[in-house]
C-alpha cells in the first residue's frame, strides 16, 4: 500500500533545508530514491516541511534511515517526527466517481 509522510522541522532555515537536499543529491545523483512517487518541501512559519509519497512504508523507511536521517544530522537540523498517512488512492487524474 502506498503511504505519504509529512515532516515538519521547527527552526530549520531554508539554508539548512537546501543543505539537506544537497547531501541527498550527493548520494542519489539525479535518480529519485527507490520507491519514491512524489516529493515537495518548503518553508512555512519558521519551519521547514516535507511531503513525500512512497510505494510502501518499507521503501520510505529505507530512505529515511539510510539517506535522510544522516543528511539531517550532518546539517545540524533536529530530527522530525513524521506523520504517516496511509493512501487509499492516488493519481494525476480526477478521482473516480463514487458508485
Amino acid at each position: 500500500m502506498s503511504v505519504a509522510y509529512f515532516h515538519e522541522w521547527p527552526g530549520v532555515t531554508p539554508e539548512m533545508g537546501r543543505g539537506v537536499q544537497g547531501r541527498i543529491n550527493a548520494v542519489l545523483g539525479d535518480a529519485p530514491p527507490e520507491g519514491a512517487i512524489f516529493h515537495a518541501d518548503g518553508e512555512s512559519d519558521g519551519s521547514w516541511w516535507g511531503f513525500d509519497v512512497w510505494e510502501s512504508e518499507d521503501a520510505a523507511q529505507r530512505f529515511f534511515d539510510g539517506i535522510l536521517a544522516p543528511a539531517v544530522e550532518a546539517e545540524g537540523a533536529p530530527p522530525s517526527q513524521p506523520r504517516l498517512l496511509p493512501i487509499h488512492w492516488h493519481s494525476m487524474e480526477a478521482p473516480p466517481a463514487a458508485g
